[in-house]
């Protein structure tokens, strides 16, 4: 089923931030955090999608035969993004880690977040090849907002082809949108 509001055309990149619908459960033995009780850091800021509806989107569709896409992930859910980019008719090629200055984590502190790049039938560079796959930023303003050198990149990457974000929180200029915030 077609979501509500979904674009039509084609587009050379697509940036995606989607919702994962995942629990983290606390796993330790503490007298405070009972086991199998979800953590106020878990508790989701929006509504989240599961598996099955979000690799459902017509995303191939939308997708021109070199357009790459840039998939947000996090470690979690890092398998289920890697079977949603193959549902929606990518390969996948590489990763870009996002360093942040915090984290969270219930064994180790997460500190990095990943940006999937996938291409669908072929991958073309027209410009600023070679790019390091490590950023280093501040935090954000909002839960789950990402850094706008991220969006830069992708720009300097694909000046001139049409661009996508789905899922998102807000319009920016060279860019269409897709999301229930995106008029925000």
């Amino acid at each position: 089923m077609t979501p509500a509001g979904w674009p039509t055309g084609k587009f050379g990149a697509i940036l995606a931030d989607p919702p994962w619908g995942f629990n983290l459960w606390w796993g330790g033995r503490s007298n405070k955090t009972p086991v199998g009780v979800p953590s106020r850091a878990t508790t989701p800021h929006y509504d989240v999608m599961k598996e099955e509806e979000l690799n459902a989107l017509p995303v191939s569709g939308l997708a021109a035969d070199d357009c790459v896409l840039f998939l947000w992930t996090c470690w979690p859910v890092m398998p289920w993004a890697l079977r949603a980019m193959e549902a929606w008719g990518f390969r996948y090629l590489a990763p870009v880690h996002w360093i942040k200055p915090s984290g969270v984590g219930n064994w180790f502190v997460h500190r990095t977040q990943t940006m999937l790049m996938g291409y669908k039938t072929r991958c073309r560079f027209e410009r600023a090849r070679y790019r390091p796959n490590i950023v280093m930023t501040g935090d954000p303003k909002r839960h789950s907002e990402k850094p706008e050198e991220f969006r830069a990149i992708i720009d300097t990457l694909y000046p001139n082809g049409k661009r996508i974000e789905l899922f998102s929180r807000s319009q920016h200029e060279g860019w269409e949108s897709w999301g229930n915030e995106a008029a925000a």
